[in-house]
Formats: C-alpha cells, sequence, structure tokens
C-alpha cells in the first residue's frame, strides 16, 4: 500500500494535499509541492527577514534543496501548476462527495449502499443546486473516471471537509495546508470503515482497496480525535441533510 510522505513537521500539509490532488502522478506531485515550496521561500523574503529563510531552509536536506529547486527549474509555468491542482482538487472534492454519500447511506440503514447510488445521487444534486458546484456538469462517465481515479484518497478528501465549505472552497487549499494532522486523524477512520465496508454488487470487493489506499506511515503521530463524531463542514453537512429518503434508497 502506498505510504504519504508526512512524519509530523509543518511540510506535511503540502506533500498531504499533493497526494490528494495526484495520487497516481509522482511528477505531478512533487512539481506542486516544488513550486509550493519556492513559493513559500519568495513569501519570506518579501517579508525581509533572512533569519527566518534560514529557519526556513535549515528544515531541509542540502539533496533535498536541490530537487525541489531542479523541479521548479524545470517545471510548466507557476500559473499552470496551480490551475490544474484547482481542477485536481475540484475531482477529489466530487470523489470524497461519493465516499461520503456511501458512509451516510450505510449509517442511514440505506439497503444494499454502493457507489452507482451514491455517484446518482450526486449526479441528480448537481443538477438540481447547481449554484454549489460553481455551475459545473458531469456525465455519468466522468464522475465514474473521477471516481477510479481518487478512489485512493477519496477518504482523505472526505476528512478534509470538516475544514472547508463545498461552494466557497478554491480547493479551500490554505485550511487543508493549515490542517494535515487532523485531516490524517480523520481519514484514519473512514480509510477503515471503507476497507471493511463490503459492496455486495461488485462481487464483494471493499469500498476502498486496501493494498492501493493511502495511508500514513506506521511511525506517524496520529493526534487523538472523537472517534464518533466526524464534522463534515456547514455547507456539505446541510447538502446531505437535504436528500430526501427517496433519493437514498432504491
Amino acid at each position: 500500500m502506498p505510504y504519504l510522505q508526512v512524519n509530523g513537521s509543518n511540510r506535511d500539509g503540502i506533500n498531504l494535499f499533493a497526494t490528494m490532488i495526484y495520487p497516481n502522478n509522482e511528477n505531478k506531485r512533487e512539481e506542486y509541492a516544488s513550486c509550493r515550496f519556492v513559493e513559500g521561500l519568495i513569501n519570506i523574503s518579501d517579508a525581509g527577514n533572512n533569519a527566518d529563510i534560514l529557519r526556513q531552509l535549515e528544515q531541509f536536506q542540502a539533496s533535498e534543496v536541490k530537487t525541489r529547486l531542479q523541479h521548479v527549474l524545470h517545471a510548466r509555468s507557476y500559473e499552470k501548476v496551480i490551475e490544474d491542482s484547482k481542477v485536481a482538487g475540484w475531482k477529489g472534492i466530487l470523489a470524497g462527495m461519493i465516499f461520503l454519500l456511501v458512509y451516510l447511506m450505510d449509517k442511514k440503514g440505506t439497503k444494499e449502499p454502493s457507489i452507482g447510488k451514491a455517484q446518482q445521487t450526486l449526479l441528480k444534486s448537481m443538477k438540481a443546486r447547481p449554484e454549489i458546484y460553481n455551475g459545473k456538469s458531469y456525465k455519468e462517465s466522468t464522475i465514474e473516471c473521477l471516481w477510479k481515479e481518487f478512489r485512493s484518497v477519496a477518504h482523505l478528501w472526505a476528512a478534509g471537509f470538516a475544514f472547508l465549505d463545498v461552494h466557497t472552497h478554491t480547493c479551500a487549499e490554505v485550511s487543508l495546508l493549515q490542517n494535515a494532522d487532523k485531516i490524517i486523524a480523520h481519514s484514519e477512520m473512514f480509510r477503515k470503515f471503507g476497507q471493511k465496508f463490503i459492496l455486495s454488487r461488485v462481487g464483494n470487493r471493499s469500498l476502498l482497496i486496501p493494498n492501493l489506499t493511502w495511508q500514513p506511515p506506521s511511525s506517524y503521530p496520529i493526534i487523538d480525535v472523537e472517534q464518533n463524531k466526524i464534522t463534515m463542514g456547514k455547507d456539505l453537512e446541510n447538502l446531505l441533510k437535504s436528500y430526501s429518503t427517496n433519493q437514498l434508497s432504491d
């Protein structure tokens, strides 16, 4: 199984978010993280504090600084990297919604909760309330593809909803970057649920595929969170509450 590049340091947020937007593309993860690394140095230098810059650099091995700079040197334009990260982030948000809908169906006792039912519910919501989705509309085949692409990190996005409002996201990147430890802690509860939850309509496979699902290394210090109290952010919580029993049933 793939392990998140996190260790409890202040770099965890960037590395976590890079994985959430590019779970299957290491080059793009490194490109994004490197651009954010250099951007951080520029922001510190703009403040005119050389000591802060040196403290920032001291957190890295020389080889890591070299690698980050080389990635930026060969990267696409900064604007393109950030633009693409927002597009990828939006897809991740939708995958997180699909995961949460299956989770909600299970908690509500819906008969045979499934990815297909969750995707159909999401499509209905997108047609009924396009303002929540920035006016975007997706075909069923597109929703199926993005689920496959982001399935391995859907539990991370589901956990991330505690720290973003759906309709105001710019991928809510800042909030996600600042709450990496809490997102990882919540995501571990979702991961365990997803790996145990069996989808009876697809050959008894689990919602999350264990050997493909991203998780923190065993050495990562998981913070304590309430096991049975998972918040999802005001907008998403209201969105899920708005679904009728009919929408979540056969």
